[in-house]
Formats: structure tokens, sequence, C-alpha cells
């Protein structure tokens, strides 16, 4: 999500609106802590501390969020019944690292606006039965209930589908937070409006798409980053920052993004998430899957370049045939011993036309191109990786600064494709 429009943004609709959460105010804290997130509608219902506070964020990418972390719930703290069957929840932020989150719960449980799966690193526009995505990275999630009836959960991809998003019962209090989210679940929040009935749906649209810069039309470009640590960002911030994110940064405003890297994987990671993977792709869009795998896999000992390349290769041409353009990226240097496996390995990918050994990864598995993060400067070698400018101390994962290196290089390459 990219920092709010300047100039005139379409007024949010007041009608029937009974709390509303901006995280540019109204945010009570304590040594970080959040004790209270007031409601800026006039109502007063003012969510107060249910279980350990959220923590603050003062800012991401330009956007001041409230953060979520885990199990953490505000309770409404206003005389408001909010009814499941009959209210409707739009909220603009960012979730990541769980499996089942809920943004509004009502009592007993019933009713909570969720998303089904894992979105892992992407920012979502949470809307009712209506299409809200952001520029970059985007994840829409969820439509909340309309009067009288449940629906599913839609995304920017499919009609709804999934679980309702609502049981049909549930009135009383209700909660703003993270629900069955375990210890690793983070909900960073930008802006929460609560109504009892939907608005204009237009009008709502025309407030958040001019204010955070969404959109409410398909992209025609998709691109899903998968990888290890240095796509997902290990050591920055929350993986808040790793290159996929800061590329948000480099205005590529006609790719929709996805960052799925997670720390430690190995391409047999990526092989056991392959469905999730798959499910990624965008009817109708070009479909890229930007690939940065083999770092954790050249560290096993004993394992040849050939051996990791020939399991990138299985990996690549089983994602060609589910319908994904493939993209492989090259591993950057490191200080470690792994920088013998990787030379080589860089050069197995490349091939003849890029200039390294063999046919190379486009000739041998289809993929139609070779991200060459691996030859630019500063991350060739493991003399580079001694440079903490680029480097974090353990000379594999890049800093703040290393990585909007990396989103630099492959924006470019977004934007020349």
């Amino acid at each position: 999500m990219r920092q709010a429009a300047a100039g005139f943004i379409p007024p949010l609709p007041i009608t029937n609106l009974v709390a509303r959460f901006d995280a540019t105010q109204g945010v009570a804290a304590t040594a970080g802590v959040i004790t209270q997130w007031n409601d800026i509608s006039g109502n007063g219902n003012n969510a107060t501390e249910a279980t350990k506070g959220p923590l603050v964020r003062a800012d991401y990418l330009g956007n001041p969020i409230v953060r979520f972390n885990g199990n953490h719930q505000l309770t409404f703290a206003g005389a408001q019944v909010f009814d499941a069957r009959n209210t409707a929840v739009f909220a603009v932020g960012r979730m990541y690292g769980g499996t089942l989150f809920g943004i509004v719960g009502y009592a007993g449980g019933a009713g909570n606006l969720r998303n089904p799966g894992n979105p892992n690193n992407k920012w979502f526009a949470v809307t009712q039965n209506m299409l809200l995505q952001p520029i970059v990275n985007p994840m829409l999630l969820g439509s909340a209930t309309a009067s009288g009836n449940t629906t599913g959960v839609t995304n920017y991809r499919t009609a709804p589908t999934g679980s309702p998003v609502n049981s049909g019962s549930g009135t009383g209090g209700a909660t703003l937070g993270m629900f069955n989210a375990g210890a690793f679940g983070v909900l960073d929040l930008a802006e929460v409006a609560v109504y009892t009935t939907p608005p204009s749906l237009a009008a709502v649209q025309a407030y958040f798409n001019t204010k955070y810069r969404l959109r409410s039309t398909p992209y025609a470009k998709a691109v899903t980053f998968e990888g290890d640590s240095i796509t997902a960002g290990f050591g920055l911030a929350e993986s808040m920052l790793s290159f996929p994110d800061q590329i948000m940064r480099a205005s590529v405003a006609d790719w929709q993004m996805i960052n799925l890297g997670s720390s430690g994987a190995t391409v047999t990671t990526l092989t056991s998430r392959a469905t999730t993977t798959d499910s990624m792709i965008t009817a109708g869009a070009r479909n890229v899957l930007a690939v940065l795998i083999g770092r954790n896999d050249a560290a096993v000992g004993g394992v040849t370049a050939a051996q990791v390349y020939t399991s990138i290769q299985t990996y690549v041409q089983a994602r060609v045939t589910a319908g994904w353009e493939v993209w492989v990226g090259t591993c950057i240097g490191t200080g470690s011993a792994v920088q013998a496996v990787l030379d080589p390995l860089n050069q197995l990918l490349r091939g003849t036309p890029l200039g390294g050994t063999g046919p190379g990864i486009i000739a041998d598995a289809g993929a139609t191109k070779v991200i060459d993060y691996g030859a630019q400067t500063h991350f060739i070698t493991s003399a580079d990786a001694a440079n903490t400018t680029y480097y974090q101390a353990d000379s594999t994962h890049p800093t703040v600064t290393g990585a909007a290196l990396l989103a630099t290089y492959a924006a470019s390459v977004l934007a020349a494709a």
C-alpha cells in the first residue's frame, strides 16, 4: 500500500457509521503498548485493551499503522450492539505470519470477519461486496455481512468463495484485532470503518481508493515472489522491509505484487506449498512467479551445485506446467563457505545465453527470465557480504539499504517486462 494520496479525498459516508478508527489519530499507548484506540466517528465505541494490547508502529512505507501481534484484541467499549447478520466492516492494512485471522469478532465467536488462508505479507482491503485493491502488493479479503444474509469470502481473483464470514447469529459486544492467529500472526491496520447497515458502496470505494491509492479493477500483470529468507526479509523489522515489499516505493504501478517468501525455505519447502502458490494465479492476467531459492539447499553438507540446480529445475518445470511464467533469481553473495556452491549454481541458472555454463534454467525448465541478483554490485562475492552497509552481521541477509538496492533492480526488471 502506498502513501495516502495528496489533494482532495472524497468524504467517508457517515450514515449508519458506528465506529471508525484511524491509525493517525486517537491511539493511546503506554510504553509502546496500546491501551485504547479511540473511535473518531463520535459514537464513543472506543476499542480498549481486551488481551495484551497491540504494539504501535509509527510508519510502514508512509502509512501509520496499529499492529496486533498474535491473538490480541481490543474490545469495543461503547453500548453499541453489533449484529453479525447486519454489519459492514471496511478495513485497510496488512496481515501475515499465521493461518487464520479475524478482524472484527462478535460475541460468542460467531460472525468473525476473517481470511480463510495465509496471506503472507500482502496489504489488503477488506470490504463489503466490492473490490478495493492496493496498486502494489495487494490482498483483497473478505466481505462483511449484508443485511439478512451471509456472504462468502471474496478476493480479487474469483467470485465469492470459501466459508461464510458469519454464522447468521451472534449479537452483542464485539472485538477488534487478531483471532486464532497463533503466536506468529501479525495484523497491521491503517483504518477501519464499521457500519450497522451497508452504506453507498461507491462512496466508500471512492474514499478508500483515493486516500490509499487503491484500485477497483483487476491487474493485467501479476507477480508472486517466492523464496527463502532473502525474499521474506529476515531480520528487517518484522520482515516488512524485504526487497519485494520495498518495490512498493519504486512505483511499478501496473503490477499486482505478492510475497510468499519464508525464512529457512528450500526447494522442498516451495514444493510442499505449491498448491497454495498456484492458487495465486489470476485468471486473465499475465502471471509471473519470481523464484529466488537455493541458498539453504546449498548449505546442506556435501551437496553440489548440480544437485541444487536439478531440484530447482524440477520445481520450475512443475510451475510452468501449472500455468506460471517463471523467472528465476540467482543467489546473492554470502560470507560463508556456501559461496563455493552458489557460484557454480548461479552459472548453471544463467546458462549459455546469459554467459553461464550449460543450457541454463530457461532452456532446461521453461523459465522465461533470469533475474541476476547475484551479479549486481555489492551482491556478488563473499567479500561483498562483509560490507555492513548492504549486509546484516550474518553476512547473508541484506540490510534495509541492501534490500532497497535489490528492490530497485527487481523493479526495473518488472517495469521493462
